[in-house]
């Protein structure tokens, strides 16, 4: 299972040279955790 994880790992450092500037990170920006969880809140009682 490791194994797999390495290979998305390069995958995805290979996809932030290719997109260069144009990149969106995969995972909540720093210090931007509480907006989301109040967007998720607020999607999930729609």
């Amino acid at each position: 299972m490791a194994h797999y994880s390495y290979h998305v790992g390069q995958i995805v450092y290979i996809g932030k040279q290719v997109k260069n500037n144009k990149w969106e990170s995969l995972s909540i920006p720093k210090g931007k955790s509480e907006e989301y969880l109040k967007q998720m809140l607020d999607n999930h009682r729609e």
